[in-house]
């Protein structure tokens, strides 16, 4: 029988390793590198399932942008997203 246990945050820095920028979405800062993110339209943050989290309304005019992120030949992007409404034709990238 499979077991559950609570979700608990990254204390030892693994998911660190190798990354050229991570940004938890508790603010804007970049936590292993130096690329701010851009908060366009007045994204805010509360209280999420871990620490802080974004809050996006339902407008098309609030996003978080980051200046140029390099991948070199590979790379891979990772999120989690809460969605608390339908899908009213917005998009996570642009």
């Amino acid at each position: 029988m499979r077991t559950t246990s609570a979700f608990q945050p990254n204390t030892n820095d693994l998911l660190q390793t190798d990354l050229s920028s991570y940004w938890k979405l508790e603010n804007t800062t970049d936590s292993v590198g130096s690329k701010t993110l851009t908060n366009n339209g007045t994204v805010t943050f509360s209280t999420g399932k871990i620490l802080n989290g974004a809050v996006f309304s339902n407008s098309t005019t609030q996003s978080l942008t980051a200046s140029s992120v390099a991948f070199g030949t590979a790379g891979s992007i990772s999120f989690w997203a809460f969605i608390t409404t339908g899908d009213t034709g917005g998009y996570f990238f642009d």
